[in-house]
């Protein structure tokens, strides 16, 4: 999906086919259980943590997965309701 412009009010979709699929594509995300929603760690990171040589690698990333996921909000963002407003751009007139 690509997005455009995004402010608080809205989120703008350039592509034409994902704002025609937005309701499937909101049922999907519903559907994940808030446990499945974590945040992806780059493996990268888990050298920048502070006594990153004192933990093991999937305790780090279990840690930094826990502090970056805000689950609660992101389960509250999901149940938003959704409204989707679709832009006609009217071709011109040939004369």
């Amino acid at each position: 999906m690509k997005a455009g412009k995004a402010d608080n009010f809205a989120i703008r979709i350039e592509d034409r086919d994902t704002s025609v699929r937005w309701n499937s594509i909101m049922a999907k995300m519903r559907s994940i259980p808030e446990s499945d929603i974590v945040a992806s760690i780059d493996p990268k990171t888990l050298a920048q943590l502070k006594f990153s040589s004192c933990l093991p690698d999937d305790l780090a990333t279990k840690e930094l997965e826990l502090r970056l996921s805000d689950r609660d909000t992101c389960a509250k963002l999901i149940a938003e309701t959704v409204t989707v407003i679709r832009e006609i751009q009217e071709k011109p007139l040939s004369i």
